[in-house]
C-alpha cells in the first residue's frame, strides 16, 4: 500500500535526480509541481477521505453491484473535479507564474519554462485522481498485492522513460513531467482492467465512457472561455491605464 499510493512521490524523486542533469529544470519543476498540486491535493482530500470507508463497508455486502456502482460514481466525480481544475489552470499557467514567482532573477525564460511544466502537470491531474480512487478500491477489497506490482512496473517505466526522454530524445524537462503523465495514465488504465475482472462486467462503462467524453469536450471549451476572457481582461486594462 505504501509503494503504490507514494508512487507519484517515487516518480518525482526519479524525475528529479534525471533533472539534476540540466541546468534549472529541478528548480523550475519543483516550482510547477507545487502550483499544480496544491489544489488538486485540496480537490482530492474532499473525494479521496470519504471513499475508502464507503468502499470498504460496500465490499463486506454479497455480490459486487453495490460497489461496481460507487467506483463507478466515485470515478466519475474524479475526472469531474480534475477537468474543470485543468481548464482553469492550463490556459492561465502562464499569468499565475508570473504573478507568484517573476520578480528579480526569475525572469520571463524562467516563467516560460515553468508555466510549460505547470500546464503538463495540471493536464495529468485527473489521470492521479482516477488512479488514487482506483487504489483505493483495491484496498477495499482486500488487495493490496495488485496495486504494489502495477505501481512497480509503473516506477520502472518512468526510469526508462526518463532516461530515453533526458539522454536520447533530449525532450529535456518537459520530457521528464510527460514521462511521469504517461506512466500514471498507464497505471491507472492497468487497474482499471484488472479491476473490473474482480468486480465482474461493468455495464455502467459505456455510459461513463461517454460522459468523460462530455465532461472532456466542456472542459477544453472552458479552457477556450477562460483564455479569451483573461485575455480580453488585460487588452482592457492596458487601454485603461493608456
Amino acid at each position: 500500500a505504501t509503494l503504490a499510493s507514494g508512487m507519484l512521490q517515487i516518480a518525482t524523486y526519479t524525475d528529479l535526480y534525471f533533472a539534476s542533469f540540466m541546468p534549472g529544470a529541478a528548480a523550475a519543476m519543483g516550482y510547477a509541481n507545487l502550483l499544480a498540486m496544491a489544489p488538486l491535493g485540496i480537490l482530492s482530500s474532499s473525494i479521496l477521505v470519504p471513499i475508502l470507508p464507503r468502499f470498504a463497508s460496500l465490499a463486506r455486502l454479497p455480490g459486487r453491484d453495490s460497489l461496481r456502482r460507487e467506483v463507478i460514481k466515485a470515478l466519475g466525480i474524479a475526472i469531474g473535479l480534475g477537468l474543470p481544475l485543468a481548464a482553469v489552470l492550463i490556459p492561465l499557467a502562464g499569468p499565475i507564474v508570473r504573478l507568484v514567482f517573476e520578480r528579480r532573477a526569475f525572469d520571463a525564460a524562467a516563467t516560460h519554462l515553468v508555466a510549460q511544466l505547470m500546464v503538463l502537470y495540471v493536464a495529468g491531474s485527473p489521470v492521479y485522481l482516477l488512479r488514487d480512487v482506483l487504489l483505493r478500491a483495491f484496498y477495499a477489497i482486500g488487495d493490496g498485492r495488485t496495486p504494489m506490482w502495477v505501481s512497480l512496473g509503473a516506477i520502472v517505466a518512468n526510469v526508462v522513460l526518463d532516461y530515453a526522454f533526458v539522454f536520447h530524445l533530449n525532450y529535456g524537462a518537459p520530457g521528464l513531467v510527460v514521462a511521469t503523465v504517461l506512466c500514471n495514465a498507464l497505471s491507472a488504465c492497468t487497474l482499471l482492467a484488472i479491476l473490473q475482472s474482480k468486480l465482474g462486467a461493468v455495464r455502467e462503462l459505456g455510459a461513463g465512457v461517454r460522459s468523460v467524453v462530455v465532461m472532456t469536450v466542456s472542459a477544453g471549451v472552458s479552457a477556450v472561455a477562460t483564455y479569451a476572457s483573461y485575455s480580453a481582461l488585460r487588452v482592457l486594462s492596458q487601454t485603461l491605464v493608456q
